[in-house]
C-alpha cells in the first residue's frame, strides 16, 4: 500500500512535466541531434535520450526523468526496510524542492541515474560492486564514492569498490579530469589550507539548501564569483554563517561516526557528508562552485536523518506536527519551483526571481534575448548585469558585439576597451584574439561611414 501510496503523490506532482520543453544544456544536444538520423528503435531512441546523446523528442527525455524519479522514491522506501521511517525519508525526498534538477530537468538525468545504481547497491551489498559500476558508468561521477556510506553499516568492506573502479575507468576518469582541469581558472585550481574554510562554507550552504530550500535556480549569487578575480576570491575565504553550519554538520558526523556508527542518524549523516563533500570545493574546483543537481544523491542520507531526528522526541505530538510542518513546506516549494522547467524562459524569469542580484542570469537572459532576435531586450539585461559587475570580460564584450550590431560603434570600442583590460589570464591569448577580431569589424564599419560620409553629391542639373 505505502509503494502506492509513494507512487500516487510522485505522478500528481511531476506529471505535469511530462509537456515541458528544453531548458539550459538540453538545447545543446536537441541542436546537435537535428541533423542526426533518427533510430528506428524506440528502446535505441530511449537509450540515447536516457544519455543524453541524442534528443529528437522532449517528451520521452521528461518520460525517462519522470520514470527515473518514480523509481528512486520507491528504492528509498524498500532500501531503508520498508518502515514508517523509510516511508517518510522516501516521501521527503520525492517531494524535495532542491531535487529538482534530478527529477525534473533532463539534462540532469545522469544524476538520477547513478542514485538507482547507488541505491541498488545499498539495498542489494553482495552485488555492490557491480552496481557502483554501472553507477558510474551510465551516472558518472556522482557516484564515484558511493561506497563510503558503507562505513556506517556491517558492510564497510565495500569501500574497497573504489580503487577497483578508479582502476578499471582510470583511462576515462584521467581523460575527464583532465579536460576539466584545462578549462578551471588559475585561482581555482590552487591547493591551500584556506580551502578548508571554503570547504565549510559548502557544506553549511547545501545543508541549509537541504532543509530549508527557500531559494532555488540554475544559479546561485552564493560563491558564483569565486575564481573571477583574486579580490573577489580572496573575499569569498571569509568564514561566514555557512561555514559555521558546515563545521557544525562536519561534527556531528564525525561525533556519530566514533561514538554510534551503526546508528540510523550517522548512516543518514554518511550519506549526506560524504557524497556531497566531492562538490565542496576542495581541495580545487573543478565544478560550477553551487549546483542543486550536486544535491540528488546526497538528499537521500539528509531526510533520512532529519527522520530519525525528529523520531527522537519523544512526544508524538510534536513529532506529528514537525514531519507534517516539512512535508507540507517541501510540497508547496515544490508546486511553485517545478513550472520554472517548462522552458528556458521561464526558467531564467524563476531564477531571477529567486536571485536578483546574480548578474549571471542577466548575462543568460541576454544572450536567449539576442537568439531570438530582440536585440535592444538583450542590451538591457546585459547593462542590468553590467551594473553588478562592470569588470566582467564577457559581459563587456557581448555589449560591445550588440552595440556595434545597432550601429553605436563609439560606445562599442569603450566597451571593446573595458573587456580587454578585464581578460582573465587563464584566457589571455584566446580573449585577445577575440577582441581583435571584433575590433577590426567596428574599424571596417567605421571606414565604411566615413567614405559614404566623403562622396560628393552632384549639384545643378543634370
Amino acid at each position: 500500500m505505502w509503494y502506492l501510496i509513494l507512487a500516487i503523490i510522485v505522478v500528481v506532482m511531476y506529471v505535469r512535466t511530462l509537456n515541458y520543453g528544453y531548458c539550459i544544456d538540453d538545447f545543446d544536444v536537441a541542436k546537435s541531434s537535428v541533423n542526426k538520423e533518427s533510430p528506428k528503435s524506440f528502446w535505441v531512441r530511449a537509450y540515447l535520450s536516457w544519455q543524453g546523446i541524442c534528443y529528437k523528442n522532449p517528451r520521452l527525455g521528461h518520460t525517462i526523468t519522470f520514470i527515473l524519479h518514480l523509481t528512486n522514491s520507491l528504492l528509498v522506501y524498500y532500501a531503508f526496510g520498508q518502515t514508517w521511517i523509510a516511508f517518510l525519508t522516501a516521501l521527503l525526498f520525492a517531494i524535495h524542492p532542491a531535487g529538482t534538477q534530478g527529477s525534473v530537468w533532463m539534462s540532469g538525468k545522469g544524476y538520477s541515474t547513478a542514485t538507482l545504481f547507488t541505491l541498488l547497491m545499498y539495498a542489494f551489498p553482495l552485488a555492490g560492486g557491480l552496481f557502483h559500476y554501472f553507477a558510474f558508468t551510465y551516472g558518472g561521477f556522482s557516484a564515484t564514492f558511493a561506497p563510503l556510506i558503507f562505513i556506517a553499516t556491517p558492510f564497510w568492506w565495500m569501500i574497497i569498490a573504489i580503487p577497483i573502479l578508479w582502476m578499471i575507468k582510470r583511462k576515462r576518469i584521467n581523460t575527464a579530469l583532465s579536460a576539466k582541469w584545462e578549462i578551471t581558472p588559475e585561482l581555482t585550481k590552487k591547493v591551500s589550507f584556506i580551502r578548508l574554510i571554503l570547504y565549510f562554507k559548502t557544506l553549511g550552504y547545501y545543508t541549509w539548501l537541504a532543509i530549508f530550500p527557500m531559494k532555488l535556480g540554475a544559479y546561485h549569487t552564493y560563491l558564483y564569483t569565486y575564481g573571477l578575480s583574486k579580490e573577489e576570491t580572496k573575499g569569498w575565504h571569509k568564514p561566514d554563517l555557512c561555514a559555521l553550519l558546515g563545521v557544525i554538520t562536519f561534527s556531528l558526523f564525525v561525533y556519530c561516526l566514533i561514538f554510534y556508527r551503526l546508528n540510523p542518524i550517522t548512516l543518514g549523516l554518511a550519506w549526506y557528508v560524504i557524497l556531497i563533500s566531492q562538490w565542496c570545493n576542495f581541495p580545487v574546483t573543478l565544478q560550477q562552485a553551487i549546483g542543486e543537481r550536486y544535491l540528488s544523491l546526497p538528499l537521500i542520507g539528509a531526510m533520512y536523518a532529519l527522520v530519525n531526528a525528529v523520531y527522537l522526541i519523544p512526544e508524538p505530538i510534536t513529532r506529528t506536527i514537525i514531519l507534517t510542518a516539512f512535508i507540507t513546506f517541501y510540497a508547496i516549494r515544490l508546486n511553485l519551483h517545478i513550472p520554472s522547467y517548462r522552458n528556458v524562459y521561464f526558467q531564467i524569469d524563476h531564477n531571477l526571481i529567486n536571485f536578483p542580484d546574480c548578474y549571471a542570469v542577466f548575462t543568460w537572459k541576454g544572450q536567449e534575448e539576442k537568439n531570438r532576435g530582440a536585440f535592444f531586450t538583450a542590451l538591457e539585461a546585459w547593462f542590468q548585469g553590467w551594473k553588478m559587475r562592470k569588470i566582467d570580460f564577457r559581459l563587456n564584450n557581448n555589449i560591445s558585439v550588440l552595440l556595434a550590431q545597432v550601429g553605436q560603434l563609439d560606445q562599442a570600442l569603450d566597451f571593446l576597451k573595458i573587456a580587454e583590460a578585464n581578460i582573465p589570464k587563464d584566457q589571455m591569448e584566446e580573449g585577445m584574439a577575440h577582441i581583435n577580431n571584433q575590433r577590426n569589424i567596428i574599424m571596417s564599419i567605421k571606414n565604411k561611414q566615413n567614405l559614404k560620409n566623403n562622396i560628393i553629391l552632384p549639384r545643378g542639373r543634370r
